[in-house]
Parts: structure tokens; C-alpha cells; sequence
């Protein structure tokens, strides 16, 4: 049972990822699609993600991570920034780790399983750095398992499985077309993410978005 703090740690992987990255604050959105990538091809590092991404119209969602920064604010981990009320009284911010935060990133990923979760968030995040957050919002949404969800007007959580994981199926189908083809063999987790990221980012630009 995968319990809110994990969650917690994970938002504040990522705000510690992306800050040595030097990017910019991050809103909610960002949140949800780093995360969500991260938990879509967690199966190349051998990672249990654990929690779950529904099926929303703006994309892949979850609710405890849509509300973990806030939190992370309140114990001084996270700093927000650009805070605007909207119409409906929600509020809308882009958030930054603190220096309290970086501590304690350091200080918790001296655990296994947390230095393994810190990693990929943080090998993901370094080839996503490639293309920026923009880009990265667009290719979660056009991550296949969710895309097949939305063309057959399903609702509720996006299945990851192995059985089910469309994007983890597409990689082992190109992996066996290089290896066929070219005697290209796709043999690390990091070569696997940036040939991935590097065959849907040019579908996006081919006008998918």
C-alpha cells in the first residue's frame, strides 16, 4: 500500500531533479507529466511505481500529486511562486525546492529504495531536459497506453502493467526491429528512454499535438 509520503517524496524528487537541471518553477501540470512518465516506464529500471494516474481530459492525473506541493510549501520543503486565485477559488502556482528541501532529499535518499526512485526520476528528467517542459507535457499525452484509453472512451486508472503498457510494448517492438535491422542492441535503461522519447517527440512534431 503505497502511502501519501511516498507521493510527498516523489513531488519533491522531482522539484530536486529539475532544479539541478536549472528549470524553471514547476506548475501542477508538470508535476503530473514527469511523474507520470516516470511511472509509465518505471518497468526499464525495475521500479514499482505503486500509485496510479487516472484518465482526465487535460491528460494523465492524480489527485494526491496535483495537492502534494501545497504541503510540501506548508513544511518548507517547497517555495510557490506566481500565485494567482482563479475564478473557481483554486489556486494556481509554480513551485521551487528550498534549500530545508534539498536537505532532505539528501538526508531520505540515503535509503535504497528512495536512491533508486531519485534516480530515475532524475534519468528520466535529464533526457527529458532535451526537449524542455513543454514538449514533456505533449509527450505524456500522447503516451500510447493513454491515448488507447481516450480512443476507446475509457474511464478510471491507466493500466501499466506489463500486459497493458503500450509504451513499454512499442520500445520492445522497436528494439526488435533494430536489432533485426540494423544489429542495434537497446541494452540500458537510458538507451531505451532516449530512443522512446526520441521516436514520439519526432511523431509530435509530425503534427499530433
Amino acid at each position: 500500500m503505497i502511502t501519501r509520503n511516498v507521493i510527498l517524496t516523489d513531488v519533491l524528487f522531482s522539484l530536486y531533479a529539475t532544479d539541478k537541471l536549472k528549470w524553471p518553477a514547476l506548475a501542477r501540470t508538470h508535476f503530473q507529466r514527469l511523474l507520470y512518465l516516470c511511472a509509465a516506464l518505471s518497468a526499464l529500471s525495475n521500479t514499482e511505481w505503486g500509485y496510479e494516474f487516472s484518465n482526465s481530459l487535460y491528460g494523465p492525473f492524480n489527485g494526491q500529486v496535483s495537492s502534494a506541493a501545497d504541503e510540501l510549501v506548508h513544511r518548507g520543503y517547497a517555495e510557490a511562486l506566481d500565485v494567482r486565485v482563479l475564478r473557481n477559488s483554486k489556486m494556481k502556482a509554480n513551485f521551487r525546492i528550498t534549500e530545508s528541501g534539498r536537505r532532505n532529499v539528501e538526508f531520505i535518499s540515503n535509503l535504497k529504495q528512495e536512491r533508486q526512485r531519485l534516480g530515475w526520476i532524475e534519468t528520466v528528467s535529464g533526457i527529458l531536459n532535451i526537449y524542455g517542459p513543454a514538449v514533456m507535457s505533449k509527450l505524456a499525452y500522447f503516451e500510447p497506453t493513454f491515448i488507447r484509453m481516450k480512443q476507446e472512451n475509457r474511464i478510471g486508472p491507466i493500466d501499466l502493467s506489463i500486459e497493458e503498457n503500450q509504451s513499454i510494448q512499442l520500445l520492445h517492438r522497436l528494439s526488435d526491429e533494430l536489432k533485426k535491422t540494423y544489429s542495434i542492441h537497446l541494452d540500458t535503461p537510458t538507451s531505451n528512454l532516449i530512443f522512446y522519447f526520441d521516436y514520439m517527440s519526432r511523431d509530435i512534431g509530425k503534427g499530433r499535438e
